[in-house]
């Protein structure tokens, strides 16, 4: 989970070693209805493994709650490396 604040900058890299791996983007939103609260931003996105770096940048107007998860969907049997840096900048 990641806080980002009000005008805010949230920066996310990430390298994967040997096989590809799914990204989710996530976001908090307390007036969702049921027991999840955080609603999936986009289509998610298939991170390669050839050393290439996977960027996402987002501003953030308000305070808000960003969750990223890593899927293993496309080789569940294969482990991996991930490598990932994030910054936020106010």
């Amino acid at each position: 989970y990641f806080y980002v604040p009000k005008l805010s900058l949230f920066y996310f890299s990430a390298t994967i070693t040997y096989y590809d791996v799914l990204l989710n983007i996530y976001r908090y939103d307390p007036l969702k209805e049921g027991t999840d609260k955080f609603i999936q931003l986009g289509k998610e996105q298939k991170i390669e493994s050839d050393f290439t770096p996977f960027e996402l940048t987002i501003f953030s107007y308000k305070p808000e709650i960003y969750k990223l998860t890593i899927d293993n969907y496309y080789s569940w049997l294969n482990g991996k490396e991930i490598r990932y840096k994030y910054s936020i900048l106010e």
